[in-house]
């Protein structure tokens, strides 16, 4: 039995091929400047383009004027796997901590990215729903749990 289950997990593995995009300008609809209100904190979020293989972003959570979170971001293409990368500090943290994702699907106004091995979230997916919104959530088990957080972000000048 013991062998089944590790034969079919191989050939699961191989038969998985990596998902990538073919030109960045297919996540255009993530550039720009993004925000929302989330129980009395801003939250803004900005993303450009830095090369024709790499969106960087920047994310912030301000309590008035104080920055409490601090995120940097980047989705690149490297080795054929496209990745969403993650570098976050905490306001009064000395530590940063960095997670990457895996892109697992992509079509027209949607991209996922995964971790599973990441501790919360295990997925960050980003929706396009409309010309002046952008929609992200963050989900995955936490302690047992499944949860979602959900960010529903309208265009910023």
């Amino acid at each position: 039995m013991k062998q089944i289950t590790i034969i079919a997990f191989l050939v699961s593995l191989a038969s998985c091929s990596p998902v990538k995009y073919e030109d960045i300008d297919q996540l255009a609809w993530l550039r720009g400047k993004w925000g929302t209100d989330i129980q009395g904190k801003n939250m803004a979020e900005e993303w450009v383009r830095l090369n024709d293989s790499t969106l960087m972003g920047q994310s912030y959570f301000l309590e008035g004027q104080d920055t409490i979170l601090e995120e940097q971001m980047t989705i690149a293409t490297r080795n054929s796997l496209t990745y969403f990368q993650t570098i976050i500090t905490e306001k009064g943290s000395p530590d940063q901590d960095t997670t990457r994702f895996e892109m697992v699907e992509l079509e027209e106004g949607k991209i996922i990215f995964e971790n599973l091995f990441h501790d919360f979230p295990q997925r960050i997916t980003y929706t396009h729903p409309s010309k002046d919104s952008l929609w992200a959530y963050i989900d995955g088990d936490l302690k047992g749990n499944y949860e979602r957080i959900d960010f529903k972000m309208k265009r910023r000048k």
